[in-house]
């Protein structure tokens, strides 16, 4: 097998950039979209809006989702002080994130979702 040559893997990264920069990658995989979508739906958003409303099905482009260039699997969420809530309401406003649902994104490699109220795991075995 021949190797590739260093101006061949920097041009490969190049056209991956501008491939994605125009949108011809293959975006999220549904699976982890869908999986996504019923976190966010768990998560009670009362703001404006969800990162999910800020664009179209493909959840590598929504705002705390980071996802690998070469596989499209999401590989970094940002949901930190996501939930829009008031704390001077109490038990109601705690959120219990679905772990099986984490689980559904399989190259997961980061998760921060600090100051969301978690008031425990269901699912912890997810």
């Amino acid at each position: 097998m021949r190797k590739l040559s260093p101006y061949g893997v920097v041009s490969l990264l190049a056209m991956l950039c501008i491939c994605c920069n125009f949108g011809w990658c293959i975006g999220c995989l549904d699976d982890e979209r869908r999986a996504l979508q019923e976190i966010i739906d768990s998560m009670g958003f009362q703001s404006e809006s969800s990162p999910s409303e800020s664009y179209s099905d493909d959840c590598c482009q929504w705002e705390g989702v980071d996802c690998s260039l070469t596989s499209s699997h999401v590989v970094r969420i940002f949901f930190d002080h996501a939930r829009d809530v008031d704390y001077a309401r109490e038990e109601e406003e705690l959120w219990f994130p679905d772990m099986d649902l984490f689980s559904q994104i399989k190259e997961l490699q980061e998760l921060q979702l600090t100051g969301n109220r978690i008031g425990g795991l269901v699912n912890p075995e997810g």
